[in-house]
């Protein structure tokens, strides 16, 4: 895999969750969540209706409106971009104009397909412009991609690059890609332009992660995840997951799983009415390569030594033992 190109995180949750919750997120709830995800180091943070900035007009759903939900975060998270998505038909060059002035960070612009279509390319090329005009980061998100013929996907690319956006994504919106898909998508529009390529997947067969995973391998370098893996449908790619995949692969990000799935269990999953996501437990167990029993024994020896339990997982993880038992993990740790 080439470990050149650094991988930027979006976090999606209050977006594309809202589909979960019918986007009944408070304001305290997006700075709250987005405070902690800056804090554990998410560049990028998307906020707003699930069919992005206008939708509170149109679609009568939000708690709150796009303006305060801009208000809420923007310019009061540092260290992390506040951006929001945007369909034709509902966004306009005077709303893209006002979310700027208010603080919003960047856009993210989806369409379905080039002409036949209620939210074709053109209409979202509009927006595109509108959106660098007021200074903001910009993508061209392709919803369905897996809909697009190769030839499509060329055009696209050409169109993007001519248009300056910042990124141009595939989108799984169905949840329905397969792994080997993804790749030659991400490797057309990367042969083809110069332009960032982002991923953004759906859990619909349980294919988000890997996904993402053959998205990164194939050159993109923008992914999508939530916490716990909320969203749409069956939800989406789940950000902690993501985290210990990429690091697994050998594309760390700089963010802690571990820290990431404190956020989803103290703040996003009490949001929620059921079991969401792959939680810590199941994630250090694939993460570290561990059974059950030996992630107990692990944090009860981290506990009775005073060493930090992330060490001691990466010292053992690396020791490869055959089975855990507390002799072999206290060895271990005697070693650190």
């Amino acid at each position: 895999m080439n470990t050149t190109e650094s991988i930027t995180l979006v976090d999606v949750t209050v977006r594309d969750g809202g589909y979960a919750n019918n986007y009944g997120f408070s304001t305290a709830d997006v700075f709250a969540i987005a405070s902690r995800l800056s804090t554990a180091g998410i560049p990028m943070i998307e906020i707003g209706h699930g069919y992005g900035l206008g939708a509170d007009q149109t679609m009568g759903k939000m708690a709150h409106t796009d303006d305060e939900y801009i208000s809420a975060v923007a310019n009061r998270i540092p260290n992390a971009k506040i951006g929001m998505f945007s369909n034709t038909k509902m966004a306009t060059p005077a709303l893209i104009k006002r979310a700027a002035e208010m603080g919003l960070d960047f856009l993210r612009i989806g369409f379905i397909g080039l002409q036949d279509s209620p939210h074709p390319l053109d209409d979202a090329l509009e927006l595109v412009d509108s959106a660098k005009e007021n200074g903001l980061w910009t993508s061209l998100n392709m919803v369905r991609s897996n809909y697009l013929e190769p030839t499509e996907l060329d055009h696209i690319a050409l169109v993007a690059e001519k248009h300056e956006v910042d990124a141009l994504y595939v989108v799984d919106s169905t949840g329905g890609t397969l792994p080997s898909q993804v790749a030659q998508m991400v490797k057309r529009l990367k042969a083809v332009s110069s332009v960032a390529v982002g991923f953004h997947g759906h859990q619909n067969l349980d294919l988000g992660a890997a996904n993402s995973l053959s998205a990164v391998e194939a050159g993109a370098t923008f992914v999508d995840g939530t916490l716990g893996g909320i969203g749409r449908d069956a939800g989406n790619t789940q950000l902690e997951v993501l985290v210990a995949i990429l690091a697994k692969a050998g594309r760390s990000t700089g963010l802690n799983p571990a820290e990431l799935c404190m956020i989803t269990d103290e703040i996003v999953a009490p949001l929620f009415n059921y079991p969401i996501g792959i939680n810590r437990d199941c994630l250090e167990l694939g993460r570290y390569d561990l059974f059950a029993h030996g992630l107990q024994i692990i944090r009860a020896v981290s506990r009775d030594l005073d060493i930090d339990l992330t060490q001691l997982l990466d010292a053992v993880a690396k020791s490869k033992p055959t089975f855990e038992t507390e002799d072999v993990i206290r060895e271990i740790a005697n070693q650190i």
